[in-house]
């Protein structure tokens, strides 16, 4: 009897091990994924955090409000997954680009693509952006070398880019300037003139970045006299990003939104007088976002683009129909272009320049 009680709790022993080892080994391999999911996260977080919008290829500006650092190099996806493990590289100065000399090579006609996060090419490799299409097709051709060079940045606006042109981009000599304009610029201009510093005779001198002082998008709008307490409550409780007013039907022709585009279309005013004093060639490219196509939307910021440039007489390509009529040129989650969306942009500006002999 005693021998079987012994033999009883021995097996009984065995078996509260087993199950302690059967438990100790779930919870290893529960831990071990646990961790791995919030790694993941981490990634996920410190890529949105890092990634959107610079990377750590970021820095603050003094004069220009931001800008890239010189021959950086970082990988990012999108918090989302819409894309993973997209390569950024800047050249030695500070594009994201291949190396270019300052000096232009005899007999090449060298274009400078300016612009925020579309021109940039944020979730596309740099050799699937536009202007590097744009630029090995125009070099497939027997003729006089073409350069086209990449100087955009995420989140510029029109005043960063006519401090920037006015400042260090004509160094470069270009032949043409082609500035490729959405809906962001208008809203970004007055969140980045809260920093503004002048001179004595009221000319802008730059844009503090690295002072971090400035007022939300959204504070802007609520503290401006030129909304109704109504708007300003829509706009408080909207879940929209604040730049989309200037594309939403119910203010596109409001007294606010006018005043924001007043500034805007002055600062791009002169830039084309810098073209035009300097003999270079302007474009100015305006594309839709693709929420503007949905009903609450509006297609006025590329048509007041268009105006502007009949007024001022120079060249102008609106992307609009294109976009219209194209499939999946965007990303499902992000406003921007995927490669298809690069493809169409860099076949149309081909297009429009061969067409208007532009390049020859």
């Amino acid at each position: 009897m005693q021998r079987t009680n012994c033999k009883r709790k021995i097996k009984e022993t065995y078996k509260d091990i087993y199950t302690f080892l059967i438990f100790v080994l779930l919870m290893f391999f529960v831990g071990k994924f646990m961790m791995s999911f919030f790694q993941d996260y981490q990634n996920d977080k410190s890529y949105f955090e890092i990634c959107e919008p610079l990377g750590n290829l970021g820095r603050c500006d003094k004069i220009y409000h931001h800008g890239l650092i010189i021959n950086g190099y970082t990988e990012c996806k999108h918090s989302g997954g819409e894309w993973s493990n997209i390569s950024y590289k800047t050249n030695s100065l500070g594009f994201r680009d291949k190396e270019y000399n300052n000096t232009k090579c005899p007999h090449c006609f060298r274009i400078l693509m300016v612009g925020d996060s579309f021109t940039y090419g944020k979730g596309v490799e740099e050799v699937e952006s536009f202007q590097s299409i744009v630029e090995t097709r125009l070099s497939n051709r027997e003729k006089d070398p073409i350069e086209v060079i990449n100087t955009g940045t995420d989140s510029l606006s029109t005043v960063l880019e006519y401090l920037k042109l006015k400042n260090e981009l004509f160094q470069l000599d270009p032949d043409l300037v082609i500035l490729n304009f959405d809906i962001s610029d208008v809203v970004q201009d007055a969140e980045y003139l809260q920093l503004a510093t002048y001179s004595n005779k009221g000319e802008l001198i730059g844009i503090n970045g690295c002072t971090g002082q400035s007022k939300s998008q959204k504070e802007i709008f609520l503290q401006s006299k030129l909304l109704s307490s109504t708007d300003k409550k829509k706009i408080s409780e909207s879940p929209l990003p604040p730049y989309l007013i200037v594309a939403q039907n119910e203010y596109v022709k409001s007294d606010f939104v006018n005043s924001l585009w007043n500034v805007t279309l002055n600062y791009l005013d002169m830039i084309v007088t810098m073209t035009n004093e300097r003999n270079v060639s302007i474009i100015i490219v305006t594309y839709p976002w693709e929420i503007q196509f949905k009903e609450r939307f509006s297609l006025d910021p590329q048509k007041r683009i268009i105006n502007f440039c009949k007024k001022r007489d120079i060249s102008c390509l609106d992307l609009t129909e294109k976009f219209k009529n194209s499939n999946n040129s965007y990303f499902g989650m992000d406003a921007h272009w995927n490669k298809n969306g690069h493809k169409l942009t860099a076949e149309s500006i081909v297009t429009f320049l061969e067409e208007n002999n532009i390049v020859e």
